[in-house]
């Protein structure tokens, strides 16, 4: 997995690329220091995309879940943006679309912070 982070009108952008699996471990890490380092920068307002994300287990789900809580307790929000179908499939299985704002472009992710 490859974290790519970037700022956007004081949005702060994770972009994931590749596995979000159980048994990276180092990936967890990387993902996990990358959202902290985020909502510190940005004031709790976080946008992961997901359209380079090949493959999502209950590990990767966890990850997102707490990185929710993480900026909820900041008093911010994580919205995903621009999931492939099978992500997005899983979050409807899950019913995690009921717990995350999912955008199909991560600049509608953005905007929608300054509404």
């Amino acid at each position: 997995m490859e974290i790519r982070q970037r700022v956007v009108g004081g949005v702060a952008v994770i972009d994931v690329v590749g596995r979000m699996v159980l048994g990276e471990r180092a990936n967890d890490t990387l993902f996990r220091n990358a959202v902290t380092e985020q909502l510190t920068a940005c004031q709790g307002q976080l946008v992961v995309t997901l359209a380079q994300v090949t493959q999502v287990d209950t590990s990767g789900l966890t990850a997102l879940v707490t990185a929710h809580l993480s900026a909820a307790k900041r008093g911010g929000a994580l919205k995903l943006a621009d999931p492939i179908k099978r992500v997005r499939e899983l979050l409807d299985i899950t019913r995690l679309n009921t717990l995350f704002t999912v955008f199909d472009s991560d600049a509608e992710a953005i905007a929608s912070f300054s509404k």
